[in-house]
């Protein structure tokens, strides 16, 4: 793990240097910390989104202890994914993603920052806690999550987890593959002047397909997304339930398996289980959004989702051809997705 770890760094290009200078006009806030638009600027023009929906600041310092209930949740939902994965014979990890001032804390206004995943030890809940293999370049400047160089990592980790060594190993090279493009992040885009960095990115892949079920601008929750490759690192399907974080993953992870299917929820849906199938299983939630863990039980149906949400799927004819056959395990569809790919 150590040398693979090297291999990634050494190929990412995630650098200050060159970045826009910090907006104007900032607004103080009563701390004292240099806040605009909800955006914290840290130390060396590192953006951190403030309070947010789920009051970052707040949890950073402390000051928003972790409900029982959620602890509870968090605990009774790794034992049910764990069965449900193996009662199927599908190697599974659960991935609690570290908050972007938990990994690069230095640039951050406080002398100590309180983590949610350090906190409840999530590494001796049977599931993946990252924080330890990253730093702070393995984050973007301008935005909230882990950068390309950082999801590298991560996806190691995870393969490593689910014994595909032999991929893991594939992936090292990965970050010899990026390129360097200017990138406006989700952070940066909300100042004034816009903030843009420079980074190293995973160029379009032509042998990768991307298909959705079109929600994407009316909310995330039930967002459906298949990547497919006609050359990976693996002829295995991944499924993948989680967030942001694990969305910005999959241009990563779809280098690497033949078929990666991606559903945004904070749950594990054993339905979805079993119209997939899948060769691994990923679960994933934020630290930040730890504190409303909520029971796999008390999920709706996967696919009714958007319906819940007042939201109107929308397929492309070939979308809903290769969700469809994604989501239709040892069916003539599916055996002609493959077909197609191989």
């Amino acid at each position: 793990m150590l040398n693979f770890l090297k291999s990634v760094r050494r190929g990412s290009a995630n650098a200050a240097p060159g970045a826009a200078p910090v907006a104007t006009a900032l607004a103080r806030v009563p701390d004292g910390l240099t806040v605009e638009n909800d955006v914290l600027i840290g130390a060396n023009d590192r953006l951190y989104i403030y309070q947010g929906a789920h009051k970052i600041w707040d949890q950073a310092r402390g000051a928003r202890p972790i409900p029982q209930e959620a602890v509870n949740a968090f605990d009774a939902n790794l034992r049910s994914r764990r069965a449900a994965c193996e009662r199927r014979k599908i190697p599974w990890c659960h991935l609690l993603a570290p908050d972007k001032q938990t990994v690069a804390h230095a640039d951050y206004p406080l002398d100590e920052v309180h983590s949610v995943g350090r906190t409840i030890d999530a590494s001796a809940r049977d599931c993946l806690w990252p924080a330890d293999h990253l730093g702070a370049n393995d984050y973007y400047l301008t935005d909230s999550h882990w950068c390309p160089s950082g999801q590298v990592i991560v996806a190691g980790l995870l393969l490593e987890r689910w014994g595909l060594d032999r991929a893991a190993y594939e992936a090292r090279d990965l970050p010899g593959r990026m390129k360097i493009r200017g990138f406006h992040g989700d952070l940066g885009v909300k100042l004034d002047p816009k903030r843009k960095e420079r980074v190293a990115m995973l160029p379009p892949n032509p042998q990768i397909s991307r298909a959705s079920n079109g929600i994407e601008k009316t909310g995330n929750e039930g967002i459906v997304e298949v990547l497919t490759n006609r050359d990976p690192c693996v002829r295995q399907t991944l499924l993948a339930f989680g967030d942001s974080f694990t969305r910005v993953m999959l241009p990563v992870l779809s280098e690497i398996f033949e078929v990666v299917v991606f559903c945004r929820t904070r749950y594990l849906h054993p339905e979805v289980l079993d119209m997939v199938r899948p060769d691994v299983c990923l679960t994933q939630n934020l630290e930040r959004y730890f504190a409303t863990t909520d029971a796999d039980e008390n999920a709706v149906p996967f696919f009714m989702v958007p319906h819940h949400k007042g939201r109107s799927p929308v397929y492309t004819p070939e979308s809903l051809d290769i969700v469809t056959a994604a989501f239709s395990h040892g069916s003539p569809r599916h055996a002609a997705l493959l077909e197609r790919l191989r």
